[in-house]
This record gives C-alpha cells, sequence and structure tokens, in this order.
C-alpha cells in the first residue's frame, strides 16, 4: 500500500478529527433551575454561538469546560433458544448509554464549583425554603424540575468545499463559526449531575484547578 494511499483515504485533503475543538452548552432548562445556578435564560439559543454576550455565566461555563465525552453505548441483549438445534440467539431490547463526565476548570471565582453544588441543593429543594433546616432534604423535587439538557457540538476547521454560515453575536461581532463547522451535535436530554469529584489542593507547584462532574441522563440524540 502506497504512502500516497494512506493519506489520501485515511488522513484525507484536511488531515484527521482535532481533538481539542468542541463546545459544551446546557439549554432546555427549568426557569427555576436556571434562576438558582445564575444561569437566567439558559434556554436562549444564542448559547449555541462560541462567543455569545448574551449570557456572561453560561458561557464562562461553557468555555470552563476542559474536557468532555461522547457517551458510549451498549445493548441489553435477551437469548432465545430452541429456534434452532444447538444455537442460542442474543436479541438486542434496550440500548443502555454510558454516563456523561464534564471536567471543568476551577476559575478565581469557583463559578463551576458553585453552579453544580446549587444545583445539588436545586435537587434536595435546600434552596427556596423559608426556615430550611436538615429535613428539608427530604423534600425532593420533582424530575422534570431540575433535569436540563446538554448540548456537545464537534468543531473542526471550516473547510472551502463546505457552505458555512457566518453567525453573530447580539453585539455584532462575527463568532468563531466563521472559522470553523460544527462536524457532529449531540443533546443528552434530562440531565442532572449525580456526582462530583474532590477537589484537592496542595502545597506544590501551581497549577489549574479541575471540577469533573458526572451526569446521568436518559437518551443521547444526534442532531
Amino acid at each position: 500500500m502506497k504512502i500516497s494511499t494512506i493519506l489520501s483515504n485515511v488522513v484525507g485533503n484536511y488531515g484527521l478529527a482535532t481533538s481539542n475543538k468542541y463546545h459544551v452548552s446546557f439549554t432546555n432548562m427549568n426557569a427555576a433551575l436556571g434562576t438558582a445556578l445564575g444561569l437566567q435564560n439558559i434556554s436562549d439559543p444564542s448559547l449555541f454561538e462560541l462567543e455569545s454576550s448574551a449570557n456572561k455565566a453560561a458561557t464562562k461555563l461553557s468555555y470552563l469546560c476542559d474536557e468532555c465525552n461522547i457517551p458510549g453505548f451498549s445493548f441489553a441483549t435477551g437469548d432465545v433458544k430452541g429456534l434452532q438445534p444447538g444455537i442460542n440467539i442474543r436479541n438486542a431490547h434496550t440500548k443502555i448509554f454510558n454516563e456523561l463526565n464534564l471536567t471543568f476548570l476551577l476559575d478565581y471565582s469557583h463559578t463551576t464549583y458553585n453552579v453544580f453544588q446549587r444545583w445539588s441543593d436545586f435537587i434536595f429543594n435546600k434552596q427556596g425554603i423559608p426556615g430550611y433546616d436538615i429535613k428539608s432534604y427530604s423534600l425532593m423535587r420533582y424530575y422534570d424540575d431540575y433535569c436540563a439538557d446538554v448540548v456537545i457540538q464537534k468543531l473542526e476547521p471550516s473547510r472551502r468545499d463546505i457552505n458555512v454560515q457566518s453567525f453573530f453575536d447580539p453585539l455584532g461581532n462575527a463568532t468563531s463559526r466563521n472559522t470553523h463547522v460544527v462536524m457532529n451535535q449531540l443533546v443528552a436530554h434530562k440531565v442532572f449531575p449525580y456526582s462530583m469529584n474532590n477537589i484537592s489542593f496542595s502545597n506544590g507547584p501551581n497549577q489549574p484547578v479541575r471540577v469533573q462532574v458526572s451526569f446521568y441522563f436518559e437518551y443521547l440524540d444526534k442532531v
């Protein structure tokens, strides 16, 4: 096999996919939850923009997402016995998605830590209850009230043979969509955080602090 064949068929004219060009945004969030997190107008379509000034807090959360994964899946199967002698046939009956894990950088204001702590407090109804006490943790909110959607956009540098629409933020400035194109857009529906890792500090060399959050969700949809 010639090197030119490998380059043209595997690498292609524009190279391989990049690992560090992506965008993550939260949307379709209950208004009460968005207010509790300090992310008002979270469902505004402009949040899909890479450089939107419509909601600085939500945009900041997107920028601070240091690492994300597109959840994989597996199939739950059952056995059909006796259809043919000596053969057990496995049939797929349920698609099971892996968990969604997002890692955020911790900024000076500890935005990401505060957001997900508030989210957990909202789930257990700690926020907004006059005379709150520890018994309030038994007063769970409704499932639909504390879930949101997470949009994962995989970006690649724009290609001349793809017609890329120009996008502008509310201030009229060109966004990064002028130089990048969304190759894949996936939406994780009914998302809520169920786990946040420990955050460690030490007297060693200074380095970025990261917060890893794991989410449950119902299903992943490619749009």
